[in-house]
């Protein structure tokens, strides 16, 4: 009697934490879902000022003078290995 009693409980006890579990298990989809979407949105919005940054690029440089430092991109940029890009200021020989 005394064993049945333990399996039943044991029994509605894993249940319920199975149950847990699965809300658990819906409520990290659901978020990651969320953040995925909220990534992707992101990707997308970057791109487009990408585009539009190299766009205006394309445009302005030719009308760079010559002797302007920043007439040859390659060289204007101050520091390859560094994460970040030094510009230096603009001048004109």
């Amino acid at each position: 009697m005394i064993v049945r009693y333990l399996m039943t409980i044991t029994s509605f006890l894993s249940h319920r934490q199975n149950e847990a579990l699965q809300r658990d298990i819906t409520d990290l989809q659901s978020e990651f879902e969320f953040d995925r979407i909220d990534y992707l949105d992101t990707i997308r919005k970057l791109e487009k000022q990408f585009e539009l940054s190299q766009a205006l690029l394309d445009r302005i440089h030719p009308c760079l003078r010559r002797d302007c430092n920043y007439s040859n991109l390659d060289r204007s940029i101050s520091h390859h290995r560094t994460a970040c890009i030094l510009l230096s200021l603009v001048q004109a020989s």
